[in-house]
């Protein structure tokens, strides 16, 4: 993995890009910060953490199948425990009617080219607190299966969390292998 640190000043701003390369995709990170009266500070959005990268590129073998993450949090209407692949479009749309339905607002229904690709997901349940995290970390073939690892953390203990429910997940989509059957596997 290569990490690239680039810096632009105009108007009396500063932007800086990092780029890590290395990994089935390349990640950016752009943080904006500006003086200019009429501007305000801009967000940091990215759809991994630069940790969660790392350890993806670190746990991958060069035979794992790229994946993508379509939504990770901690806030789902699935509060059981839950290992499960979707293979269809009625599946997807059951499965993330279910997801959202305890949102006021949920988000559209993410678009999976199901001619090229499965989803896998992975909800821990309902927790009394914040804190818990879910990361799908790899996916491998064996012996034409698909093995979708992922690691499963709680809080440690004496550090603050939020006082409330949480029903953390990881959903991916995976360049179909073509593969009937999957395993999913917790890591350490």
């Amino acid at each position: 993995m290569r990490l690239k640190v680039t810096r632009t000043r105009d108007c009396l701003s500063s932007t800086i890009r990092i780029l890590i390369y290395g990994t089935a995709v390349t990640y950016s990170l752009v943080v904006g910060l500006t003086t200019c009266e009429s501007a305000a500070m801009k967000s940091i959005s990215l759809d991994h953490s630069l940790i969660e990268v790392a350890a993806q590129a670190r746990t991958k073998s060069p035979s794992s199948i790229p994946f993508q993450t379509v939504a990770r949090g901690s806030r789902s209407g699935i509060g059981e425990p839950l290992q499960t692949v979707v293979r269809s479009q009625p599946e997807w749309q059951a499965l993330w009617q279910k997801h959202v339905s305890s949102q006021s607002n949920p988000p559209p229904l993410p678009v999976v080219d199901f001619s090229n690709e499965i989803v896998a997901a992975v909800f821990i349940g309902e927790k009394p607190t914040g804190g818990y995290v879910i990361a799908i970390t790899s996916v491998d073939p064996s012996d034409g299966a698909l093995i979708v690892s992922f690691n499963e953390k709680g809080p440690r203990p004496g550090d603050l969390q939020t006082q409330a429910f949480t029903q953390p997940f990881h959903i991916v989509r995976i360049t179909n292998h073509r593969s009937e059957e999957v395993r999913f596997r917790r890591v350490s």
